[in-house]
């Protein structure tokens, strides 16, 4: 198994419901007014505690998912 990656983790599609899992785990935690630490998070996930640290900072400063049309540029 590589270091980062969860055992059954076995597609990109995976890994981005593990995301959008892991940041809800975060904000759940935060509004229950005991956020989880980095490495709580990672353990739950399976992930290291840096990949937990990134979808912290990604579930406190807002949505990392891109926009359709992410210039903002109107169809012609």
């Amino acid at each position: 198994m590589r270091r980062g990656r969860p055992a059954d983790a076995g597609d990109p599609v995976d890994l981005a419901e593990l995301r959008v899992r892991a940041r809800q785990l975060y904000r759940d935690s935060a509004s229950d007014g005991t956020p989880v630490t980095g490495k709580q998070l990672a353990a739950a996930c399976g992930m290291s505690p840096r990949w937990a640290r990134a979808r912290i900072a990604e579930a406190r400063h807002g949505p990392t998912e891109t926009p359709a049309n992410p210039a903002g540029l109107a169809a012609v």
